[in-house]
């Protein structure tokens, strides 16, 4: 197969019928994404496994397509994918518990802007990275990711103004915030540098000593032009190490 990705009219054979070769691609991401998380089809063969095992590797995947056609729930139809008509309850029934179990939902899209997929995939594979308590790897990941969104609201969050509770203008209004069990322990210390801030044995951030805890802050407003001219002037300064 090239390594290029096909082009709409292009198909190919599988399982016996012919279909567009990103039908083909699909299913098969499909069918490798669903056996990470159920035994039912076996695991998917190795890279340097027996020529054996990849046709059997094969012919299961081949197998799961035409199981999946026999259990389709909607044709296309009308130009759209409508329910198949003439499936009695039990049938449907019958149908969709065996798509619950042995399919999962791909959502496949065209590549425009190449960073931002970087930075997309890179969001999700340091969700659970354990090097938070290591400077020196630390620093090159908060270069690497500057800019991008990585948090997200929710709860009784959702849809709070950051931007406005950073403001300076503003910081009254954090002391308004109150947790679920409707009692108010919030208290607004400000934005600061990492540098000025350190992590004890129990993975808990904290100011370093040296500051006040009642101060505003280091950073009156967490823009990059802001965080690039303090780096600079702390590299410049033998703050910190290359």
């Amino acid at each position: 197969m090239s390594s290029s990705l096909p082009t709409k009219k292009e198909k190919t054979e599988l399982a016996g019928k012919r279909v567009y070769a990103f039908t083909a691609i699909k299913l098969k991401l499909e069918f490798d994404w669903m056996r990470l998380w159920s035994s039912a089809w076996g695991k998917m063969a190795r890279s340097d496994a027996s020529a054996m095992q990849r046709a059997g590797d094969t012919f299961s995947f081949e197998k799961w397509v035409e199981t999946g056609r026999k259990m389709r729930t909607h044709e296309w139809r009308e130009g759209s994918y409508k329910p198949i008509i003439g499936i009695s309850p039990k049938e449907l029934a019958s149908r969709s518990a065996w798509n619950a179990e042995n399919r999962r939902v791909l959502d496949i899209r065209p590549v425009h802007d190449r960073n931002g997929a970087a930075r997309e995939v890179l969001k999700y594979i340091t969700k659970v990275a354990d090097f938070c308590d290591l400077p020196e790897a630390v620093e090159p990941f908060c270069n690497a990711i500057k800019g991008t969104r990585l948090i997200q609201t929710f709860g009784s969050w959702y849809g709070a103004e950051f931007d406005t509770a950073f403001d300076p203008e503003h910081l009254d209004d954090w002391g308004e915030m109150k947790c679920t069990c409707g009692l108010n322990h919030w208290e607004r210390m400000g934005v600061f540098f990492r540098e000025d801030v350190e992590m004890d044995e129990l993975g808990r951030w904290h100011l370093r000593r040296s500051f006040n805890h009642r101060c505003r802050g280091t950073v009156p407003r967490p823009t990059i032009r802001m965080l690039d001219a303090h780096t600079n002037e702390s590299i410049s300064n033998g703050l910190l190490g290359t």
